[in-house]
Formats: structure tokens, sequence, C-alpha cells
């Protein structure tokens, strides 16, 4: 405080050091209160009433040599030297670094170190077209290993663990790695995440070259599968109806040459059964003349036989004209049945390939390295 400045200034120690442990347990405390009140008193016996500036440092100075004494694990009573858990005490972090609890600790447990990391992975694939952001977090205890070591043993959590910013009670705490939090190793640390996230982490897509169906990010393969067998029966029932789409055709052709070919031989038949009757009526006509009509020449029995006789002829060709058309009607119907049964194995082949799934690609997609954004690094006390 200078008398010739207007108010106080106030200065601050660039470095500082400190001869007391702590955080201090609840043994430290009670052992340094009691210490304190003993050299307080001693101090007040020999003294006397007197109150100095000394006497009043007595008790800190006592308070802090008993501190001192119970950080080394020494004490005074009876000359004997007790050795203090260092697991008992919760170690001391810098304060830049985050630090969480994780989970929901019952009974008696312990809490071991470890780096809790949460990240955002982009995949990006022309074909089959993907362009997704995902989350995950990643837990990995921390072991005296080499960076790209502590990570593959990592494991990936989900969003229903308990992150907490306070820690419940453990009967004592792990022991971190000499060297494990400096700026350095932390760097280095998040550094081989991101390689191990881009050699590790892929997102599988799949693809079906036959059917031109393509994956979707975060489809699965039951999923893809599904859609390619949906594709299958869309293929199966066109080609189906193409076919028969081709087969209608023909089959349509022959059933009018069919058609046709019936209405002839209608025809056939019933000039056959007109001409059966003129022959017949002409030969009985002239064989009852020649038997009982008025007397003729010879000549004209012998005329109308001829004529009887060439309606006998036609009649005849007129039968093998049935038969031919007939014939011609039995082979367009065979031709029927032929195409009919084309159709059916043709509908039962499109039917057997659609039945057997095409082949399904699996193809991997590593995030975008660039593109690897850690959003959240801590240190994790895990309860075990």
């Amino acid at each position: 405080n200078n008398v010739h400045e207007s108010a106080p200034v106030l200065f601050h120690t660039r470095w500082a050091m400190s001869y007391l442990r702590g955080p201090l347990t609840s043994t430290q405390i009670r052992t340094l209160e009691g210490d304190a009140g003993d050299d307080g008193a001693k101090g007040a016996a020999t003294a006397g009433p007197t109150t100095t500036a000394a006497t009043a440092a007595a008790p800190t100075a006592a308070a802090a040599t008993s501190m001192v004494a119970t950080s080394t694990g020494a004490t005074s009573t009876g000359g004997a030297t007790a050795s203090a858990d260092p697991l008992q005490a919760r170690p001391v972090i810098e304060a830049e670094i985050d630090e969480f609890f994780v989970g929901d600790p019952v009974g008696d447990f312990s809490y071991e170190p470890a780096f809790l990391a949460t990240v955002r992975l982009h995949y990006k694939r022309a074909r089959p077209p993907v362009d997704e952001w995902q989350t995950a977090t990643l837990l990995t205890r921390i072991e005296d290993a080499s960076p790209a070591a502590l990570w593959d043993a990592a494991e990936f959590v989900d969003d229903t663990l308990a992150v907490n910013g306070q820690p419940e009670t453990p009967k004592e705490w792990g022991e971190l790695p000499r060297g494990a939090l400096t700026k350095s190793r932390l760097r280095s640390v998040q550094s081989k995440l991101k390689s191990h996230l881009y050699a590790t982490k892929r997102m599988t897509v799949y693809r079906c070259k036959a059917l031109k169906v393509e994956g979707r990010a975060g489809e699965t393969q039951d999923e893809f599968v599904a859609r390619v067998r949906h594709a299958a029966r869309e293929k199966r029932d066109l080609e189906i109806e193409k076919v028969k789409a081709k087969f209608e055709k023909k089959h349509d052709a022959l059933m009018r040459k069919v058609r046709r070919a019936e209405d002839k031989l209608a025809r056939e038949k019933a000039q056959v059964k007109d001409k059966q009757i003129d022959t017949a009526l002409s030969v009985g006509t002239t064989v009852l003349g020649a038997i009982f009509g008025r007397r003729t020449t010879i000549a004209g029995h012998a005329s109308r036989a001829a004529t009887a006789a060439r309606r006998g002829s036609r009649a005849m060709k007129e039968q093998r004209d049935v038969e031919r058309a007939e014939a011609s009607l039995a082979e367009l119907q065979a031709e029927v049945e032929e195409l009919d049964e084309e159709l059916t194995w043709a509908l039962t082949e499109v039917k057997a390939d659609a039945s057997e799934l095409p082949e399904v690609d699996e193809i991997e997609v590593a995030p975008k390295k660039s593109d690897i954004e850690v959003v959240r690094f801590a240190l994790a006390w895990v309860p075990v």
C-alpha cells in the first residue's frame, strides 16, 4: 500500500509452491485440526496472555507441518512410520481438462480412469449415393500404452450411458499413468483416435447390380434384401406380362386361322351333303326311268347314267375337300396346343428366375478423414 497512490495496488506472484497435500481426506482434515489445536494450546501456555504476530502464526505453521507429515506418510506418535494409501485420494486434474464420471455405481466400487470421446463422422459416396453424418461415443481405459493401442480396445457406448459432473464416493481411485494427461500426449491420443475411426468405423451399404437397386445409409441387410425381393417380384410380373403379350399375338393369329378352317370345313361338309343327295337322286331317277319309264333310246339312258356318274365323281371330290379341311384344322389345333405349351414353359422359366435372389454386393464406406470432428474429449472415471 503506497501512500503516494490513490488506492492500494493489487499484484500477483507468477509462481507459487505449496507443500500441503490436497484434496484432503476426512481423516487428514481431522488430524490437521487436532494438531493445530494442540500446538495452539502449547503456545498459549508458554507465552502467557501476551499475543504477538509470532504467537498468532504458530497454529498455522503447526498445521502446515502436520499436513506435510501426513502427506509424506510419517507421524510422530511413538516414532512409528505409517504408509498412507495413495489411492484413497482423488487425483488432482488440471482445470483445462474436462472430467466426467460415468455410470451409476452401487455398493463398494472403485473409479478407474478412461478417455471419453464423442465424435461426428461424415460418410460420403457417389454410387451408391451416401451423404450421412453420424455421432458416436467411445470409451477406453487409460493404460500405459501407445496412443494407437489405446483405441484398439475402445468400446462404443450408446446415449443411455449416464455421464455425471460430480463423483460418488468410491473406496479408492485408480492411478493415472505418468504423463497420461500432458498436452502433447492428449494431442497424440486425439490424432490416433481419428486414424482409428477412419480405419475401423466403416459404414456398410448394399447394392444389387442385376436389379439396379442401391442401398441407403443406415439400411440393414435384411431391409435391403426385402427391397430386392420386392424389386424381383415386380420384374417377374413385368416379364410375365411381356411373355403373355408376345404369345397372345401368335395365339390370336392361330385362332383366326382355326376359325377360318372350321368355317371352310363346315362349308365343305354342306357341299358334300348336297352333292350326295343330288347324286343319289340322279342315280335313282335313271334306274327307275330305265325300269318303269317310257321307252327311250339306249343313248338317252346312257346320257342320264353319265350325268349321274359325273355327279357322283363331284361328290367324291367334295368329300376329299372335306378331308383336307379336317386335316388342316387338326394341324392348326395342334399348333395352338404347342403354342400353349411354349407359353407355359416360358412362364415357368420366368418364375424360376425370379425365385432366385440376385447377388447382393456389400460396399464399405469409410468416413472422410478431413471431416472427422471430435466434439468432446474428456477424462472419464469408470466404476468397477
